[in-house]
């Protein structure tokens, strides 16, 4: 383990982003803002670069070993940081292929994989927290 954990400082920030961008659909598509949806793209593709990121950091914050990762309560944090990776890559592929942030045909499936990102982003974070709170 480092002396100084990188992983937990850049969580937050694909957290944060995720919510955001969420926000910006939900508000953008009722509203029907495109400024908002153009934003929600911005904020989706930072997100998964700091996803990206903080799945390095935790990786090698665990102590760079696969094997050091299917133990005790990593073992649930980890799948759920691969589901969360495996939704947002999907979701990746879909805003480079199906549309553009304005195509209003296309914002609910967007909405409904923001939805599911967060809901990965909590169930991650849950287990996240049981490992800082209760090793």
């Amino acid at each position: 383990m480092n002396n100084l954990p990188i992983h937990p400082m850049l969580v937050h920030f694909p957290i944060a982003l995720f919510c955001f961008e969420f926000f910006l659909l939900f508000w953008g598509y009722f509203k029907k803002r495109k400024d908002y949806l153009d934003l929600a793209q911005v904020s989706f593709f930072g997100a998964y670069l700091f996803l990206l990121t903080a799945l390095v950091t935790g990786y090698f914050d665990a102590g760079g070993e696969i094997a050091d990762l299917f133990e005790g309560s990593v073992k649930p944090h980890f799948y759920a940081a691969a589901v969360l990776f495996l939704i947002s890559t999907v979701r990746l592929i879909l805003w480079k292929t199906l549309g553009k942030s304005g195509q209003a045909g296309f914002v609910p499936v967007k909405l409904t994989g923001s939805a599911l990102t967060v809901a990965a982003l909590l169930v991650t974070g849950y287990w996240g927290g049981r490992i800082v709170y209760h090793g």
